[in-house]
């Protein structure tokens, strides 16, 4: 997912890198990452999902959500980034 965003930042028109956060990479990091997190049960699981929300960060994948459940979510996964460190 990270290396995508940064190859599809790259190269796309800003157009296209909005419809494409918001069709694709939202929807992704929201009901196919992030929501999981709650189920994680051992200190290892959470550091790497912890890890990993954090590299997506670092590239700036949260840097511009489109829309207001995507801006509730950022605020979830930044308070689990820094409740988990």
């Amino acid at each position: 997912m990270e290396h995508t965003y940064i190859l599809y930042k790259k190269h796309a028109s800003a157009h296209d890198m909005q419809r494409w956060a918001r069709q694709v990479m939202w929807p992704v990091i929201i009901y196919q990452i992030f929501r999981k997190t709650r189920f994680i049960d051992n200190a290892q699981d959470e550091k790497f999902a912890r890890d990993t929300l954090m590299k997506f960060h670092a590239v700036g994948m949260f840097d511009n959500p489109p829309g207001g459940v995507e801006r509730y979510y950022k605020r979830k996964i930044m308070r689990f980034i820094r409740a988990s460190s």
